[in-house]
């Protein structure tokens, strides 16, 4: 029996799942470990909610924001993960990331498909064939993957001015992620662009009920008000110390800006569509439809966004290619009607898939599974062992901010002085985080690193990872005891009592 076009239809949506799930699990299985530091907070944070109940404050952080005003920047998220933490920890949050990436995939697929846009198998590989950075961060164990179907909907409710339905989802958006502002910027736009045309304050509803979404999420959060300072500190504090601040913090990463150099290099193909998408603009003949409009308006917003910080590439890659898809829609419509008739629809297809878009895909894959290995677990031995010295609730020192999630992943009886952002200690103790920062480099002899360890950062015993040769060079003997050494990390306390 053949299969009417309904059938193929009904069929499209589970096999684009299927595919995404396929994909993303391929991705997370290139290793045994969590990929990145922050995914091992995430997964001993869920656990934690699992076992605890609600958490109203971080007691694990000696030296942080969240020491005193702790507000979980991701609550939804959490929640959604603890299902996922009946498994193994490290297993439940790799199968967690693949489900939300693949919810994100599936997500995109459906903004083609509701917006009618042509030829939607070629936008899917492409999806997968913008580069590393992107991949990579797609495949993050962090909430950020989530909050792209999110995204990606809330774009799709702003261009069908579905208004409820985008001031609804803002408000599962605000409780999810920290990063919640960009459906208010989208409606924004919208919204200049509808008064543009009709000269009526009417085109700013989707922007008032996407407000009122954040607004309720915001003060119905349990964490509120401290949430307010969460989102100031994650969303304009870091951004500005990490772009435009004298003083730089060793912020992560994704906090820099993307260069252009690296568009052209690492993201060949979003150029070309780019090319593409002019040529065609200048060459047609109708007015590109309002939907289109409005998509560049999001994505020249968000390219400017994702120049200033790369935690921004992660929206403009599917965006870029819905609006690409929109606009070429008209030209690919005709093309493809003119093929059909002449039956050369299928190598037509083949052209674009395998001649086309599939050197782009080899190019963004090919060094993806150099990252699963880039970070692999190197704090486990070094957490054993500090169980055989350490007590409840000691201060355990550590030299990076980014090491300590995993610390903490194998011990939570122990306290930290800060986690996930160095921001979170500098915005509180930025004299504390300065004198941080020179013990490490090892700009302190033996005895005065012993003094300001006991005296400023209250702790006598501590994990550094390999790299901080400097700071392991001023631990003599006469002061400190290494406990534990390894190619990639050591242990060491400290000996002489301060004075």
């Amino acid at each position: 029996m053949l299969k009417t076009p309904d059938m193929r239809s009904k069929l499209e949506s589970p096999l684009v799942v299927l595919l995404g799930f396929a994909i993303f699990f391929f991705f997370q299985s290139q290793a045994p470990f969590i990929s990145e530091p922050d995914g091992y907070y995430h997964a001993k944070f869920a656990y934690l909610l699992r076992s605890l109940g609600f958490i109203k404050d971080f007691s694990w952080t000696t030296l942080s924001f969240w020491t005193e005003d702790f507000s979980d920047k991701e609550l939804l998220y959490h929640y959604l993960l603890v299902p996922f933490t009946y498994l193994n920890l490290q297993e439940g949050i790799k199968l967690a990331t693949v489900c939300f990436a693949t919810f994100s995939f599936w997500s995109f697929y459906k903004l083609l498909r509701l917006n009618k846009v042509a030829l939607t198998l070629p936008w899917l590989l492409a999806f997968f064939s913008c580069g590393a950075l992107f991949l990579i961060r797609m495949n993050a164990p962090r909430p950020h993957v989530l909050a792209v179907g999110l995204c990606l909907w809330s774009i799709h409710f702003i261009l069908n001015k579905q208004h409820r339905a985008a001031g609804m989802l803002s408000f599962f958006y605000t409780l999810s992620y920290t990063g919640f502002i960009l459906p208010m910027i989208f409606s924004f736009l919208a919204g200049c662009y509808d008064f543009s045309q009709t000269r009526k304050a009417s085109g700013f509803q989707c922007f008032f009920w996407v407000c009122s979404g954040v607004l309720l999420a915001t003060v119905a959060n349990p964490y509120f008000p401290r949430n307010v300072e969460m989102f100031y500190l994650q969303n304009i504090f870091t951004l500005w110390m990490a772009t435009m601040s004298d003083f730089r913090p060793n912020v992560g990463g994704e906090f820099y800006p993307l260069n252009t150099r690296q568009i052209m290099t690492e993201m060949p193909l979003l150029f070309i569509l780019s090319l593409t998408v002019v040529l065609n603009l200048l060459n047609q003949k109708m007015k590109a439809s309002e939907k289109t409009q409005k998509m560049f308006l999001f994505v020249f917003t968000l390219t400017l966004m994702s120049m200033l910080s790369k935690r921004f590439v992660e929206y403009a890659v599917p965006a870029f290619l819905v609006f690409c898809a929109l606009s070429l829609t008209p030209m690919l419509q005709g093309l493809t009607s003119k093929l059909r008739s002449s039956g050369s629809k299928s190598v037509f297809y083949s052209v674009i898939l395998l001649g086309f878009i599939a050197p782009f895909t080899f190019h963004s894959t090919a060094n993806l599974g150099k990252y699963f290995h880039f970070r692999s677990s190197r704090f486990k031995l070094p957490s054993l062992e500090l169980r055989a010295y350490a007590k409840d609730n000691d201060v355990i020192f550590s030299c990076d901010w980014d090491d300590t999630p995993e610390l903490w992943y194998y011990n939570s009886q122990f306290r930290y002085l800060v986690f996930l952002d160095p921001n979170f200690m500098y915005y509180r103790f930025p004299e504390k985080y300065k004198l941080w920062r020179q013990l490490t480099g090892g700009q302190f002899n033996a005895r005065r690193s012993s003094q300001i360890l006991q005296q400023t950062f209250e702790s006598k015993i501590g994990v550094c990872g390999s790299e901080y040769k400097a700071f392991r060079q001023r631990l003599d003997p006469e002061y400190f005891e290494i406990l534990y050494e390894d190619p990639k990390s050591f242990v060491f306390r400290v000996q002489q009592p301060a004075q």
